[in-house]
């Protein structure tokens, strides 16, 4: 068990995985980023729909994905038995399924910082010098503020998550609070340095996010410049190379992954271990999929019941946003409820609701109110984030019909409506994704598809595992793609 590791291998263990998996996912989000935004290669519209449409796909997928390909009946045999017996092993095995899991939202928002930042004065510094000279002096500069919220970002989502972390046994200070949690083992100090790290960082995103109320959207919108003109030939095609490389590293090959295991079978032929891909095998997958029935109508449920909920949050916390006084104060407790470990909404929750004895006890029995509110502590910052963006932009574009007519607001509806489908696919998959934050919480006889899966993962990825993980895949890509559409029309 790990509840009773010294805290100081926990605290290293942490830095170890979620500054690793930043790192990665900043550097290659980076890199794509540039050679789609500024280079400009051809095809870039694909490349950029086919990252992007992988933002909403959840963490556990991910792990079966990498699993299928390199796990124990995979071709290298990779798996969290082999990484046990290796700390070293294991917290590479994490740092790059996290890195390579929240790759699709360092490329979404350092694409946004590097379109930006490829304005008239980066058009005159490629035209008065090389373009390293123009990297460093005018591109670098603009995208430090973008990269460091992106990598502190990536750092708090995987800080949060102990599915990758308990898998391959890796002794962080979420894992060690969530065994703890999990085994009534619960000390002072694991909570303590949790609840200080999330006190400090809601009070640097208030300060900060809420200076920025009186931001016009103005300051945010650029006209994207046809920078492929200012660089040769060369390099886009080198650039153009490497995306191509890393696209099929970080995610073609988990995809294959998924479809070769879909069919995978290891018999014994003449005393030998005989291993191949059958489509017989892929067709009987698909048809066991069905076994999951059960538990895809409690994620749904959830999710659901999660949305309605968030968006009744997200749109009061935006009322009290809007005064001076408060701004600040949301914004960082959005930023509180955002780095808070799971373990701990789980403890909180215990607490409150679903220890307690009499009716509170029955209702967390019998219903599903315990994990709808320990979802909120996920789902609510993103939707308000989003909400916040979408008023900010609103209040820009129409200051002087708003300075003459206060109710403006409600004769362009359309323009809220249209943030709330937006608002409402990313809650919805978000809600459907988590499991880090309700996984103690569950009522009886409740086993959601994030759970299921989470427990098949620990005996090593089958064939109906990785045709479910290639479904999911593909629906979170539709509805990825979906957004990216719907966000391209609220542009307009």
């Amino acid at each position: 068990m790990l509840f009773d590791v010294p805290i100081g291998k926990c605290l290293l263990n942490s830095l170890m995985v979620c500054g690793g998996a930043s790192v990665l996912s900043c550097l290659v989000g980076f890199v794509l980023a540039y050679c789609v935004e500024l280079l400009q290669i051809p095809g870039r519209k694909w490349f950029r729909l086919f990252i992007c449409s992988f933002v909403l796909l959840p963490l556990y997928v991910q792990a079966i994905a990498w699993s299928a390909g390199f796990g124990n009946q995979g071709w290298l045999r990779w798996n969290q038995v082999t990484a046990a017996s290796s700390n070293g092993y294991a917290v590479a095995a994490c740092i790059w399924i996290h890195g390579c899991a929240s790759l699709p939202i360092s490329f979404c928002l350092l694409s946004i910082a590097l379109g930006r930042a490829a304005d008239r004065v980066y058009q005159m510094a490629m035209i008065e010098g090389p373009p390293i000279s123009a990297f460093f002096h005018v591109i670098l500069p603009r995208a430090i503020p973008w990269i460091s919220c992106n990598f502190l970002l990536i750092f708090v989502l995987a800080n949060s998550d102990m599915i990758i972390t308990n898998l391959f046994q890796v002794p962080t200070l979420t894992e060690v609070l969530y065994q703890q949690v999990q085994f009534d083992r619960v000390t002072s100090v694991p909570v303590a340095i949790a609840l200080g790290y999330s006190f400090l960082l809601a009070v640097f995103s208030g300060i900060l996010l809420g200076r920025l109320r009186g931001f016009r959207w103005s300051q945010f919108s650029y006209a994207r410049t046809e920078s492929h003109a200012l660089h040769g030939l060369g390099y886009r095609l080198v650039a153009w190379v490497v995306a191509v490389c890393l696209v099929v590293v970080f995610f073609v090959i988990p995809i294959l992954s998924l479809v070769v295991k879909s069919g995978w079978q290891v018999t014994i032929v003449d005393a030998e271990i005989v291993r191949q891909w059958r489509m017989n095998a892929t067709i009987q997958s698909f048809r066991a999929v069905q076994s999951f029935q059960q538990e895809c109508v409690w994620s749904l449920l959830l999710s659901f019941y999660s949305l309605v909920v968030t968006i009744g949050l997200a749109l009061w916390l935006i009322v009290l946003a809007q005064r001076s006084t408060m701004s600040a104060m949301v914004w960082g407790v959005m930023a509180f409820c955002l780095a808070l470990p799971g373990p701990i909404i789980n403890l909180l929750l215990q607490s409150i609701l679903v220890n307690q004895t009499g009716v509170l006890g029955e209702i967390a029995e019998r219903s599903l109110l315990a994990p709808i509110l320990a979802l909120q502590f996920r789902t609510v910052p993103f939707a308000f984030g989003l909400l916040w963006l979408s008023v900010v932009r609103f209040q820009s574009r129409y200051s002087d019909i708003l300075a003459i007519d206060a109710t403006a607001y409600f004769k362009h509806w359309r323009a809220f409506a249209k943030t709330l489908v937006l608002i409402a696919f990313v809650v919805f998959f978000i809600s459907f994704a988590n499991l880090e934050t309700y996984l103690l919480v569950l009522p009886p006889g409740v086993t959601t598809l994030s759970l299921r899966m989470f427990e098949l993962l620990h005996y090593g990825t089958q064939n109906k595992e990785s045709v479910l993980a290639l479904t999911l895949v593909i629906a979170s890509s539709v509805i990825g793609f979906a957004i990216l559409r719907l966000g391209d029309y609220l542009q307009r």
